[in-house]
């Protein structure tokens, strides 16, 4: 039995990063669409991709300009 749950709790700690990413990103194109207000089918993933690449972009420099001071 603890084998068992030592399985259980490494696959939820694998597949619990995963569902956040999957949810947040459902979230943020939701969201999109209804600012939007107009069904353009996949407005809502391209702007929740150009969103999320913008983050990692700002990210990365804001941690650059951190790393190099």
């Amino acid at each position: 039995m603890p084998r068992l749950l030592d399985y259980f709790f490494r696959g939820l700690i694998v597949l619990a990063p995963a569902a956040v990413t999957i949810w947040v990103f459902w979230l943020i194109i939701r969201t999109v669409d209804d600012w939007l207000g107009f069904g353009i089918p996949g407005a809502g993933i391209v702007v929740a991709v150009v969103l999320i690449t913008a983050f990692g972009f700002l990210t990365t420099s804001v941690l650059a300009l951190e790393c190099a001071a």
